[in-house]
């Protein structure tokens, strides 16, 4: 194995431990298991490296950091967007990061455009026929809209 595969390798270990560690409770080691990952994957557009951002930028919202998720999620999408058509896997994961920036973005000043951005994500889903993502873009586009006191949107 190269060099570079190596690192794509422990960075997917890594990602993978921090999404556990999460599903734990243990927040540190999730955070600290996703920054290792976020630092170990090759730079250049991959599907890993834009899985790894998505899942480090979900962990910082979940966590409420919603401006570094916010940051990191958009870099999600960017990589993700540059892969394009040639990597189907990648819109799946730009509907993912588009929902964490949306529910950064709702939680913040800006709350309807992170309403937009949960619709936009829940629309990529449903054209993926992506159900995790597709139940994960509704629930928070319910709580956002209830948050906005649109309720009756939902």
């Amino acid at each position: 194995m190269s060099d570079r595969e190596d690192r794509i390798v422990m960075a997917g270990l890594h990602e993978l431990l921090g999404r556990v560690a999460r599903t734990l409770g243990d927040h540190d080691r999730a955070l600290a298991e996703h920054r290792m990952a976020a630092k170990t994957v090759p730079s250049g557009p991959s599907i890993a490296r834009a899985r790894i951002l998505a899942s480090l930028a979900q962990t910082l919202m979940l966590l409420g950091h919603f401006g570094e998720a916010e940051r990191i999620g958009n870099e999600a999408i960017r990589v993700a967007r540059t892969l394009g058509a040639a990597a189907p896997e990648a819109r799946s994961i730009e509907a993912h990061a588009l929902c964490t920036v949306g529910v950064a973005r709702a939680w913040s000043a800006d709350g309807e455009a992170g309403v937009a951005l949960l619709e936009q994500a829940r629309a990529l889903a449903r054209e993926l026929d992506d159900p995790d993502v597709g139940f994960r873009a509704t629930l928070n586009l319910t709580t956002s809209l209830a948050l906005l006191g649109r309720s009756s949107e939902v």
